[in-house]
């Protein structure tokens, strides 16, 4: 894990090739602390790139092409792999793995979703 985290860091620091993502404005709700909220439909998918949009998540029902909170970027790295990062530049996802979003239910269409701000995408395992 350790090693991993590492190889990633080197993947960033050489740069990498900017990719385009689809970022865009959602009302989400609050908690009552003010801290906005995820959206409670719990989803289960592969992160996979996507030509149009950045990134999608391939589940069993479809591709779900994903819009991210403004500010989040993303970059290719050496291995191909594309890492999605958070506005303070915080990795967020990384393509080939699977990730809970806590989302808009996507159904079985595959129109775009948003994926809520950071800490509403969480590792699956």
């Amino acid at each position: 894990m350790v090693i991993a985290l590492l190889l990633l860091g080197c993947g960033l620091a050489s740069g990498g090739e900017p990719v385009a993502l689809t970022t865009g404005e959602q009302e989400f709700p609050e908690n009552p602390g003010g801290a906005t909220a995820c959206i409670t439909y719990f989803n289960v998918g592969l992160l996979i790139r996507d030509a149009n949009f950045g990134t999608a998540a391939r589940t069993e029902d479809g591709i779900h092409p994903l819009i991210w909170p403004p500010g989040y970027t993303a970059r290719r790295l050496a291995s191909g792999d594309v890492v999605v990062l958070s506005g303070s530049g915080g990795v967020v996802a990384t393509t080939g793995r699977k990730y809970q979003f806590w989302t808009g239910n996507w159904g079985s269409g595959n129109a775009p979703v948003h994926t809520g701000n950071t800490g509403c995408v969480n590792p699956y395992s």
